[in-house]
């Protein structure tokens, strides 16, 4: 009898032997279809990834230029109050003054400067001499809508291409993919 068992042990042994073999062959290396499925889900996380990174590159920009324009502002107006304008260029008053944003990119003699979309940067006085705007130009769509939105709450503009800050809508005043912001003030 214990033949028998010791046979049918064997046998057992000797199947379950040979299907594990058999998996193991099978098991050698991944399907087209896994490959493609990884593949796919690498795509999808580098586009999120893109994405993602996109978005927070444009609220940097804009985010760090709407600092630039309240620095403007505020300085051309302590400039103004303190009766330090020494030249008709106020980008080269500012430059000369140590007063224009370390950010804000500005030719080698100070005379004028660009935004971070290579748009030029300009300040211009109004007729009365008190106020005065500034303008940016080159303005991306996304930017120049996260501009209009966060700088028509603030006290130191009065309008926004020529609108007032309480009506003007960054859809209409951004429209296009490039686009020219005035801000002005009224002091």
């Amino acid at each position: 009898m214990s033949s028998i068992n010791f046979l049918n042990m064997r046998s057992v042994l000797s199947s379950f032997s040979a299907h594990r073999r058999k998996e193991k062959e099978q098991d050698k290396g991944a399907t087209l279809m896994e490959v493609l499925l990884v593949v796919g889900v690498i795509v999808v996380l580098a586009a999120s990834a893109y994405k993602l990174y996109s978005m927070v590159q444009t609220n940097i920009q804009s985010s760090n230029e709407q600092n630039n324009i309240l620095t403007v502002i505020a300085n051309m107006k302590s400039l103004k109050f303190q009766g330090r304008y020494t030249d008709s260029n106020y980008i080269k008053t500012l430059y000369a003054q140590g007063l224009l944003p370390s950010d804000m990119i500005a030719d080698t003699t100070g005379a004028s400067a660009k935004n971070p979309w290579g748009g030029s940067v300009t300040i211009t006085p109004s007729t009365d001499k008190y106020s005065f705007t500034v303008i940016e130009a080159s303005v991306p769509q996304k930017n120049c809508m996260a501009l209009v939105n966060a700088l028509r709450s603030s006290s130191a503009i009065s309008k926004i291409n020529n609108t007032s800050t309480s009506t003007v809508s960054a859809a209409t005043v951004c429209a296009s993919d490039s686009n020219t912001l005035t801000f002005s003030t009224d002091s």
